[in-house]
């Protein structure tokens, strides 16, 4: 049946025996919430919960729909959103995967595909050498292929390693200074080892070993050593 109201309807439960009253609604069918306005949920423990396996939301407007976390208290923490596997509580094992983030969208033929993903995975999971990885992943030639990966060390503390790129075609650009510090820079190859450096005014090279910046120092002008 359907019932029209002509004014605000407020529902209220109360327990006699001061304890919380509880108000649910059991439907053998669909439970559909249709306003002309918003719809608002109210906690007083600040917690909504749902068990469902999986959420949609969907709309025809441009940009739209629109996830946001809104932080409003003055303090400097801001909002989280945090992605957890728990295993039934058995404790995760090495290679599990902690959480996806996919991007997925249609191709000219109208068939879903996956573009991007960000997967985050267990490494180690022994209690005290606990590492993780998260993967940036693209597609390529229709083919989803690691563009970064960082990956933490499950042997060695104080040691993250970063692998960029995929295929020996790949390049690399870094706009600005590279940096290495405390380590080495090293160039391998596995053919032939083709090393450009290009500048549109001079090149300085300083070789400091003792970092008092007073090394040796040598420098290009127009194709000249100097």
């Amino acid at each position: 049946e359907t019932y029209e109201l002509e004014a605000t309807l407020t529902s209220t439960t109360t327990d006699d025996d001061a304890t919380a009253a509880h108000f649910e609604i059991a439907a053998d069918g669909n439970i559909t919430l249709d306003a002309a306005g918003d719809i608002a949920l109210e906690t007083g423990s600040g917690v909504v919960t749902g068990d469902a396996a999986a959420y949609q939301f969907s709309s025809s407007s441009t940009s739209r729909p629109s996830f946001s976390l809104v932080n409003n208290t003055d303090d400097a923490p801001g909002p989280t959103i945090q992605l957890t596997n728990l295993r039934d509580g058995n404790g995760l094992e090495d290679g599990d995967i902690l959480g996806n983030i996919v991007f997925d969208g249609e191709d000219v033929a109208g068939q879903t595909e996956g573009y991007v993903s960000i997967v985050a995975s267990v490494v180690e999971a022994d209690n005290g050498d606990e590492a993780g990885q998260i993967a940036i992943t693209v597609a390529n030639d229709g083919t989803p292929r690691n563009g970064i990966t960082i990956t933490a060390d499950k042997t060695t503390a104080e040691e993250v390693d970063v692998t960029i790129a995929n295929g020996a075609a790949s390049t690399t650009t870094v706009a600005g200074n590279l940096t290495a510090v405390n380590g080495v820079v090293s160039i391998e190859s596995h053919g032939v080892l083709d090393a450009q450096i290009k500048s549109t005014g001079h090149l300085n090279f300083v070789l400091d070993s003792d970092s008092d910046e007073t090394g040796q120092s040598f420098a290009f002008f127009a194709n000249a050593l100097h």
